[in-house]
């Protein structure tokens, strides 16, 4: 039986950004979690404890709580929130 996992979850975007990543520990949702939710490509929600990294990396790292997939997401929206977003607030 596994004890522990981390899940490595990567967004490129904006595509002229380095990509965004995060480190997610599954520890304590292990037993609830699906196998359709670690799939590749797959969206999914995460609450959890953003904690330091463990190493110098601009990786974050979250102690997950709460993991559910998160539906058809609409790729093309999403982005362009993220734009408005920054521009709102100036990056």
């Amino acid at each position: 039986m596994t004890k522990t996992a981390t899940l490595r979850l990567v967004h490129d975007y904006p595509p002229a950004h380095p990509p965004k990543v995060a480190h997610v520990n599954i520890q304590h949702v292990l037993e609830s979690i699906k196998r359709r939710e670690v799939d590749v490509g797959t969206w999914i929600n995460v609450i959890g404890h953003v904690e330091r990294p463990q190493d110098s990396s601009s990786a974050v790292c979250v102690q997950a709580v709460a993991v559910w997939d998160a539906g058809n997401v609409d790729l093309d929206a999403y982005q362009k929130a993220v734009r408005r977003r920054e521009d709102a607030d100036g990056i």
